[in-house]
């Protein structure tokens, strides 16, 4: 509901200058009248003596160039009358909390749009009221009136002249008049104290504007049968005096307040420039120096941003209203820096109400409202940074925008407002890691369930690519839940994301998952994508492949000098296994090399020679040993065939790997293999004996191949060179591990 003060008019004592004039006759040039719009009765007068020399001048002047043009006539000079003009409704103590209808204003820019200062809304000539009350209680409180030196002339007034030459103005005039100064005024004041908390004095204060009405000089003749005539009138100015509140602060006191605060805050911040750490600390600050007033609620003294940090009342507590809250937020992130502005409308159910917005480094603006969030038990952070579509976790509200709703204006029509920032529908996210999760909320900010974080290469026993994610709870509380892979040639894996290898980086958990890839696939894209039990997606899904991974450390090669020979070796080896096997050559791993670091020389072998295989013993009865092969999936293995005699029952015969029983892989009727497991690259040193029966074994390794097909030359080009490839990336890896 909107209130309003009575301001009665009064007219001030008048003056008659009497001064001669060229070409006879005589001319009364009129005193300066003073109409001051005041509740306070009392209230002093502005002293008249130099505004009516000023204005016998002015006269004067204006006389002398009307007898320039005749001396026929007579002229005369008439003064304002002293009269009451009635009562006039105009807006005085300006306080939302109280108010209960919002920030507005009259003179606004029609091309307005919202900034973090209500002044950039105002005209040109509020913009300088605006300045001139700033600069006249910047230092703090003062008694004194000030002169707002702008005038305006009111056009074809019909102007009575009494028989005591005094003017009666028009009833519609003075209306008029206070119309044009509210206009004026009431903007500035507003935005004023909506843009300054640290103005402290001034919230909650009234304001009274009084006016001048310059007198008129004319020619007799101008007047009709009713002694009337129709003239321009001049209001020269307007002077403004403000009452403030009775609670009140020195500008000392209202720097003090922040100087406690923000040597608080930084060494909370420590060193910390994060605006979101910044802006924390203040609403947190702000909650731990003040409780809400439960009493009382629309007093003055609670208005202000001094309240939010100061006993007002004297009862040994500090405690405000929202008002105080918002203005105390909006004190220390003006402190800082941060773009802040004060909104003001109702609540949900119809209280009037205050809160803040934020500008955040993307832009956005964001709502806080402390004064909820400052709880007796705790201090919550439900309407913190958040969207006009974020809803409270500890409160029975709807979402922010439908429990805080703004308003501008308070006139009937609404013509005349002030507009806010556009509110973010969403709460603030920052993900300064770029990990795809909120750091604050944990939340996916591409609203699914799972959010990748990374990859990373494993180079164990097999080659793997790992895909590091993190999950909201609508992931982790479904047991079944799964990341599904699907390799280039359409098959499929699973893992569950209950079996999945945790990972605690920087305090935050993530979900590792490894895919598998043979040689020959590194230039392959694997996809993987996360699923809940019955099959709905929760993720986007990710492509990555080894060749991608080897890419970004090859961009970054001032990173990573001492892994790009791992890297380059590793790329040959993949593109030596595409060539040999005829697949995907046209999309080879080692393309993104240099030409001159895809060739692959000559090789001394002699090194080799040391892994060669070696047969002992006899091999059991029916048992023969028929050669051996590699296996180049994500890692090495090595099968070991061997043929037997169609009455041999292999169940009959202990086979051993390195002490350890194996068992045997049928292949048709009279062939069968042992599987050597893979090893990866840095391993394939490494020499296996397999034992059949009592006396037969054989020892080899992944080299032991190697060496045979490169020194028989009789085995093609293609698998010599997988076999180079092979032993160089074994070598760079193993000198790389040994750092």
């Amino acid at each position: 509901m909107r209130r309003y003060r009575k301001l009665k008019i009064f007219v001030a004592g008048l003056a008659m200058i009497v001064a001669a004039a060229t070409g006879g006759g005589t001319v009364f040039a009129a005193g300066t009248t003073m109409a001051e719009i005041t509740t306070n009765k009392t209230h002093d007068t502005l002293s008249e003596t130099e505004e009516q020399t000023e204005e016998e001048a002015d006269t004067s002047t204006q006389v002398e160039n009307r007898q320039e043009e005749t001396d026929k006539d007579e002229i005369l000079a008439a003064e304002p009358e002293e009269d009451s003009y009635g009562w006039e409704e105009i807006l005085g103590d300006v306080n939302a909390v109280t108010m209960g209808n919002g920030i507005s204003a009259y003179n606004l820019r029609e091309d307005r749009t919202a900034t973090d200062r209500y002044y950039d809304q105002l005209d040109d000539v509020s913009k300088e009221i605006y300045k001139s009350l700033y600069d006249a209680y910047k230092d703090g409180s003062t008694t004194s009136t000030i002169t707002l030196n702008y005038s305006s002339v009111w056009k074809d007034q019909k102007i009575t002249i009494t028989s005591d030459n005094k003017m009666v103005m028009p009833d519609t005039f003075h209306p008029q008049v206070l119309s044009w100064e509210r206009d004026m005024l009431t903007p500035a004041f507003l935005a004023l104290i909506y843009d300054h908390p640290e103005l402290s004095w001034l919230s909650g204060a009234t304001y009274y504007m009084s006016y001048k009405i310059n007198g008129i000089s004319y020619y007799s003749s101008e007047l009709d049968e009713n002694n009337s005539m129709v003239k321009d009138v001049t209001v020269p100015c307007i002077t403004t005096y403000i009452k403030e509140p009775s609670v009140n602060a020195t500008k000392a006191e209202m720097d003090t307040i922040v100087s406690e605060a923000t040597e608080s805050i930084n060494k909370k911040l420590a060193g910390s420039t994060s605006r979101y750490q910044t802006i924390k600390e203040i609403h947190d600050y702000i909650c731990n120096s003040t409780s809400y007033a439960k009493s009382n609620t629309t007093s003055s003294e609670y208005q202000s941003a001094y309240s939010a940090f100061r006993d007002t009342n004297g009862d040994g507590t500090v405690e405000t209203v929202c008002a105080g809250y918002s203005r105390g937020f909006k004190l220390l992130c003006d402190a800082y820096g941060i773009p802040c502005v004060l909104v003001t409308g109702v609540t949900d159910t119809g209280g009037a109400h205050m809160w803040n917005l934020v500008q955040m480094e993307d832009g956005i603006w964001y709502g806080v409202d402390a004064t909820w969030d400052d709880q007796t038990s705790r201090t919550y952070y439900d309407f913190f940074l958040v969207g006009s579509a974020t809803k409270p976790d500890h409160f029975a509200k709807t979402d922010f925008g439908s429990c805080h709703i703004a308003e501008g204006a308070w006139d009937a029509n609404g013509a005349y407002e002030f507009v806010y920032p556009e509110l973010s529908t969403d709460l603030y996210h920052e993900d300064q890691d770029g990990d795809g999760i909120c750091d604050l909320c944990n939340a996916m900010l591409d609203g699914m369930s799972a959010s990748l974080a990374g990859y990373s290469l494993r180079l164990e026993e097999e080659t793997g690519i790992c895909f590091y994610l993190r999950f909201t709870n609508t992931v982790l509380n479904d047991s079944g839940a799964y990341m599904k892979f699907t390799m280039p040639d359409g098959s499929t894996t699973q893992q569950k994301v209950t079996d999945a290898e945790k990972q605690t980086v920087n305090g935050k958990q993530y979900y590792v998952f490894t895919c598998y890839v043979a040689a020959k696939e590194m230039a392959d894209d694997i996809r993987a994508q996360v699923f809940l039990s019955d099959g709905t997606a929760c993720g986007t899904i990710y492509r990555y492949s080894v060749q991608d991974y080897a890419g970004y450390m090859l961009d970054r090669s001032s990173t990573y000098t001492a892994e790009l020979p791992v890297v380059k070796a590793m790329l040959n080896y993949g593109t030596a296994a595409q060539e040999l096997f005829g697949y995907h050559t046209g999309d080879l791993a080692n393309a993104i090399l240099p030409e001159t670091e895809r060739q692959i020389g000559s090789m001394d072998l002699t090194a080799l020679a040391s892994y060669q295989s070696v047969q002992a013993g006899n091999m059991p009865d029916g048992i023969s040993y028929y050669g051996s092969s590699l296996v180049l999936r994500s890692g090495t293995l090595i099968r070991h065939y061997f043929t037997k005699a169609g009455d041999v029952e292999l169940s009959d015969i202990t086979f051993t790997l390195n002490g350890n029983a194996v068992t045997p892989v049928s292949v048709g009727s009279n062939m069968f293999y042992i599987e050597i497991p893979a090893v990866h690259i840095q391993n394939i040193t490494q020499m296996n004996t397999l034992a059949a029966g009592e006396s037969g074994a054989i020892t080899y390794g992944v080299l032991s191949y190697a060496y045979t097909v490169l020194s028989a030359q009789t085995y093609g080009s293609t698998l010599e060179q997988v076999m180079k490839a092979m032993v160089i990336y074994q070598q760079t890896a193993q000198t790389y591990l040994a750092r």
